[in-house]
């Protein structure tokens, strides 16, 4: 898919993705069975969670700051921007 994917990018950008979709598909169209190219279909699996404290601090506090803090920047800084000063603190 590579292979043909690079060529046809040089030459035609809009087609290179189409082309190399070309090579993945023909042998599902020639009814070559899945076994046979050396793939193999995944089989579903339960994998049960572990909750732990390094999980939960690790990033579970990071991710916290991340959505509080980051929602209210735009704001700010079209504020800031329209001349306006708001506090960025309440103390």
């Amino acid at each position: 898919m590579i292979a043909v994917f690079g060529p046809v990018r040089l030459r035609h950008t809009s087609f290179a993705v189409p082309a190399a979709l070309g090579p993945g598909l023909l042998p599902g169209l020639w009814g070559v069975p899945v076994g046979a190219a050396g793939f193999t279909t995944p089989a579903p699996m339960i994998i049960r969670p572990v909750f732990d404290m390094g999980a939960r601090i690790g990033p579970g506090v990071l991710l916290h700051l991340v959505t509080m803090a980051l929602p209210n920047l735009p704001g700010l800084a079209a504020l800031r921007a329209a001349g306006y000063g708001p506090p960025a603190r309440d103390r």
